[in-house]
């Protein structure tokens, strides 16, 4: 008789042969999970280009304000200018300053030996402003305030009324260091104040120095105002008046700036961050990602962002919103800006994929018979350039009013109106969901697993109490055999 010849199984070998097949719908849940993952990753890419998008266009409303003048004193010792907009053209104008602006001052007549120690005081000080009484405010003392106290008390009071404290140090007699609490009103004779409450011997605020308005003419009207600073004479010229003198003259010029290029490149970034944004939308509709744990089991999943479709409508129509202005530019259709035909993009998600995308916008290059030969964008630009301006510029209903509005309650918000937020609340949603999917397929390949352990691992103990009853047998013939042989 002869050995069964029954091999073990190798049992990590064998379960693992057959969990390859059991793995197939864990794989295809984690594909899903990696092209959700993926589709919220577009999501934050997309925010990301609106940001870029709306970076473009305060760069463009910069451009359309940049300042193309300059301001030049014949004596700053009197007065200094700067060029606040482009109002103020190419002007000479004449400045005569018989009187600064100051401020009033008053010092506390009682000195004090510490600023730094409790100085026993209890009352409530009160300042008004003698003008408009109705303007006031009151600061209260109490017995351990210091005299930094008092000081920041009054400075950071809530409803201060331009009062400004501060603590003076001077040498008194004996050569001890003695502390005075000074006060300072704004600039100007609207701006003083009276001071009530500084009883006794405890403050008695002596006024240092009387309020004065500034007194000066330009171009020989007489003007006063309660500060040095004035910027209301001519629009788009800010002064700052320094010193008393006479007939100082303020010329304004161009400094060289070239506004309408600046306007021009900076369109030109505005629409290529634009088509960035629709180029992007068209190109990741769709999420497919093959998942490749092993080569027999390849899984994928596709996922599409149902939100994209529904934000480039939004931001389409905010785009082309009519403009009811003064000028003759109306939309950007008026300024030569057209829809350009369908481009083919790359699947970022998938190389080998092309998309079509409609809807980017670029600068028509045809020339155009009514501007003799010019393109619109360039007759425009150099003929209508006001126009222009008033149609991205208008902050009730311009352009750049209209799509921020778009962007800023309605597609990015964080709250139910945001299609970005909305699409990604239920992404996150989805992804919690699968995850815990994977969580229970785990579990339940894991006894899988440990099942089929268990059977191979008692199948190859059977084989081997099999094998050995095999062996003893043959081992018992070949003895009879022998004692037959034997007889």
């Amino acid at each position: 008789m002869t050995s069964l010849g029954l091999n073990l199984f190798n049992v990590d070998d064998t379960v693992n042969a057959l969990m390859m097949y059991q793995n197939v719908r864990l794989h295809g849940m984690q594909a899903k999970l990696k092209a959700q993952n993926v589709q919220l990753s577009a999501y934050g890419s997309l925010q990301s280009l609106f940001t870029n998008f709306q970076s473009s266009l305060t760069n463009l409303s910069n451009a359309f304000n940049t300042v193309a003048f300059q301001a030049a004193s014949s004596n700053t010792a009197v007065a200094s200018a700067a060029v606040t907009n482009n109002n103020v053209g190419e002007s000479t104008h004449t400045i005569t300053v018989t009187s600064l602006a100051q401020a009033q001052a008053f010092a506390s007549q009682a000195t004090f030996s510490s600023n730094n120690t409790a100085l026993n005081i209890n009352e409530t000080l009160t300042f008004t402003n003698n003008a408009n009484t109705s303007e006031n405010f009151s600061v209260q003392i109490n017995s351990n305030d210091t005299l930094q106290n008092i000081r920041d008390k009054i400075n950071n009071s809530g409803n201060n009324i331009g009062v400004t404290a501060s603590i003076v140090a001077s040498t008194g007699p004996g050569g001890a260091t003695q502390y005075n609490l000074l006060l300072t009103s704004e600039t100007g004779t609207l701006n003083q104040i009276t001071i009530s409450g500084d009883t006794g011997n405890n403050f008695q605020f002596n006024q240092t120095a009387a309020a004065r308005d500034a007194v000066f003419t330009f171009d020989g009207y007489s003007e006063t105002r309660s500060s040095n600073q004035i910027n209301d004479v001519l629009d788009g010229l800010s002064l700052t008046l320094t010193g008393i003198g006479q007939n100082v003259t303020i010329t304004t010029s161009s400094n060289g700036t070239n506004i309408q290029a600046g306007v021009q490149t900076a369109i030109q970034n505005m629409l290529n961050s634009y088509n960035q944004i629709i180029t992007f939308l068209d190109g990741d509709q769709f999420v497919t990602v093959v998942n490749t744990n092993d080569d027999q089991t390849k899984s994928s999943a596709t996922v599409l962002n149902n939100a994209f479709s529904t934000i480039k409508q939004q931001l389409q129509n905010a785009v082309g919103t009519i403009f009811n202005g003064t000028g003759d530019v109306h939309s950007l259709f008026d300024l030569g800006i057209t829809i350009n035909g369908t481009t083919t993009v790359i699947d970022q998600y998938d190389p080998t994929r092309e998309v079509s995308s409609t809807g980017s916008l670029v600068i028509s290059t045809a020339p155009q018979t009514q501007y003799n030969g010019s393109t619109t964008f360039n007759w425009k630009m150099t003929n209508d350039f006001n126009a222009i301006k008033e149609y991205f510029t208008d902050p009730a209903s311009g352009f750049i009013a209209n799509v921020n509005n778009e962007i800023n309650n309605f597609i990015i918000p964080a709250n139910d109106k945001g299609s970005i937020w909305n699409a990604t609340n239920v992404i996150q949603t989805q992804i919690g969901s699968t995850n815990d999917q994977i969580d229970a397929e785990q579990t339940r390949l894991n006894g899988v697993k440990n099942d089929l352990i268990m059977q191979y691992s008692r199948l190859n103990a059977m084989i081997s109490r099999f094998q050995g009853l095999s062996d003893y047998l043959d081992k018992q013939f070949s003895y009879l055999s022998t004692l037959t042989k034997g007889s």
